[in-house]
Order: C-alpha cells, then sequence, then structure tokens
C-alpha cells in the first residue's frame, strides 16, 4: 500500500496506472467483469478540466481497435473510431506517444514487504520508479516472460500495436540490412523501413527509397523515438509496402516500452540478428566486390524527400 502511494505521489497527474481492489461503489461493466480497477491521473490541461467539470471520476476506454498502433492524434481516433463515437476532443498530439506504465501494489510469496510490480512497461521507467521506491521493491510481472502464464495486464500477449504489413525486427550492420532489402525486394516485394534520423542517409535507406520509409525520432533520444513510434507504424498503412523492417533500440530505461511495443507489432517472431541469418544461410560475410555491386543498385535509386 505503501509502495503505491509513494509512487502515485510523485508521478501523478502523469502516465502511471495503478491496479487497486475496487469498491461496490464501482460497477463491474467499468472493470470488465473484474474485482479490480485501474486508476490513473493523466497531465493533460483538457483531461483535467473535464474531470473537474464532472465532478466525478470518468471512465476512459482506449480510444482505438483493438489489434492497432495506439493513436497519438485526434485524426488518428477518426480514422480508427469514425462512425462509432459522436464526437472527438482534440487536444493535440500526445506528449508521450506510449501509453501509461501499469503497476500493482503486491507482496510476492517469501517476500517481507510489500513491492511495485510492473504489470506494463510504459512511459515511466523501471529505472524511475527504483529511484523513488528504492532498489529491490520494483520487479517485473513474471507473465511478460513467459509462454504459459497469463498476464495481469490486457493486450500483453498477442500481436498488438501492429500496421497491415507484417513487420519484422532487425539487428546488424548497415551492409547487411541493405543486402537483407534488395534479395527482399529482387523477390517481388515492397519494403517499408522504419529508422531514425541518424539512419535516414544510411545505404538501406537509399535502398528502400524515400517514399516507404518512416522516420521516428532520434536514436540518442529514446524519448523522441517513443513520441512518434505509433505514427511512424500507421504510417505504412498508407503505403502499399508487403513488409516493414524496423531497427531494434536499447532495452533499459524508455527503450524497455519502445522494445515491448515493438515485439507486438512484430507478433512476438523475435528479431532477426546478422550474425544469425549469416550462420542460417550458411554464407561468408558480404566480400569488397559484392558491397560495391550493393552500393551501385542503391545509387540508381533517384534521392527524393523522406517523410
Amino acid at each position: 500500500m505503501s509502495s503505491n502511494r509513494h509512487s502515485i505521489a510523485s508521478f501523478w497527474p502523469g502516465p502511471l496506472t495503478v491496479i487497486r481492489p475496487k469498491s461496490e461503489i464501482v460497477p463491474y461493466c467499468v472493470t470488465a467483469g473484474l474485482d479490480t480497477v485501474a486508476i490513473r491521473m493523466p497531465n493533460h490541461p483538457i483531461a483535467l478540466a473535464l474531470i473537474q467539470m464532472a465532478g466525478i471520476p470518468i471512465a476512459a476506454p482506449s480510444a482505438n481497435t483493438s489489434g492497432r498502433p495506439s493513436p497519438t492524434t485526434a485524426q488518428h481516433v477518426s480514422v480508427d473510431l469514425k462512425g462509432r463515437i459522436p464526437g472527438i476532443v482534440d487536444g493535440g498530439k500526445t506528449g508521450i506517444g506510449l501509453e501509461s506504465t501499469v503497476v500493482e501494489c503486491c507482496q510476492p510469496d517469501g517476500a517481507e514487504k510489500p513491492c511495485c510490480m510492473i504489470l506494463r512497461h510504459g512511459g515511466i521507467t523501471y529505472e524511475q520508479l527504483e529511484s523513488v521506491l528504492g532498489k529491490g521493491n520494483v520487479i517485473m510481472d513474471p507473465s511478460l516472460n513467459s509462454k504459459t502464464l497469463r498476464p495481469k495486464a490486457p493486450g500483453m500477449k498477442y500481436t498488438h500495436y501492429a500496421p497491415r504489413a507484417p513487420v519484422r525486427l532487425v539487428q546488424g550492420s548497415d551492409q547487411w540490412l541493405t543486402s537483407l532489402i534488395l534479395r527482399t525486394q529482387e523477390a517481388g516485394q515492397t519494403v517499408g523501413l522504419l529508422t531514425t534520423e541518424e539512419g535516414q542517409q544510411s545505404s538501406s535507406a537509399k535502398a528502400v527509397g524515400p517514399r516507404y520509409i518512416a522516420i521516428c525520432g532520434w536514436r540518442n533520444d529514446l524519448a523522441s523515438v517513443a513520441k512518434d513510434l505509433f505514427a511512424s507504424l500507421r504510417f505504412f498503412d498508407t503505403t502499399d509496402v508487403d513488409i516493414i523492417y524496423c531497427e531494434t533500440f536499447p532495452t533499459t530505461g524508455l527503450g524497455g516500452a519502445i522494445m515491448d511495443r515493438l515485439h507486438k507489432a512484430a507478433g512476438k517472431t523475435g528479431i532477426l540478428r546478422e550474425e544469425e541469418k549469416q550462420h542460417q544461410n550458411n554464407f561468408q560475410s558480404i566480400q569488397t566486390s559484392q558491397g560495391e555491386q550493393i552500393m551501385d543498385k542503391v545509387k540508381e535509386k533517384k534521392p527524393e524527400q523522406s517523410r
């Protein structure tokens, strides 16, 4: 209990959702039949004004259809829910981009005191919570890394946040990614690439061409990546790509939440790594002559302005 109170005092209003046992005055239609309720205090002037005007807590489900990338603008909401809702209050683009972190106060078997369990990665990081609650007082829901345990937070086990084209996470050198893109194109598929500002002048970006690139923030500023992530995934639904290759990010700090969303967008297919692909195909590193051929193909594409 004290763990939850401490975290709320430090992070509310803000992107932190706390799971608590519901009281009798909370109807089951709000909690989807569960005996717990998710509570959050948003940090947005319009949302706060609406709560104050209502004078009571507001039941607010997500403004998107299940499985789709979360909306970060009023236009995204309109695309998903047009004709299904009476209106939209446009408060501008979301400030963080990712959803809230979901936590629950619990006391695992054998533990001497309650701790804060993260049920879903989000805008408040593990490191931020631990800096307030103390080392050892923040743990992860074991189901997040389990194939058998049922997660406590919804939307944690199936393909989620996914654009229409399949997403593959890739990790390797730019030369390797360029060769992968060219081989995919030679197989007749149109390739999309989700990269960062640092990568938009890379060989892989030139191989794809600016029409099929989504620039998602700066790699050295994960907050900017988080802010643009869902909009970047949604961008590909405006194109005719057959597959989307997406770079990966560190899993510390906000990177944990970013990679959580990308793994779900990819349907938990894992990461396609350069060394693993080379081993599977039993081929050696690309030789200089092959690299020159790749670069010649890249140069054939006309330079345009990227998105």
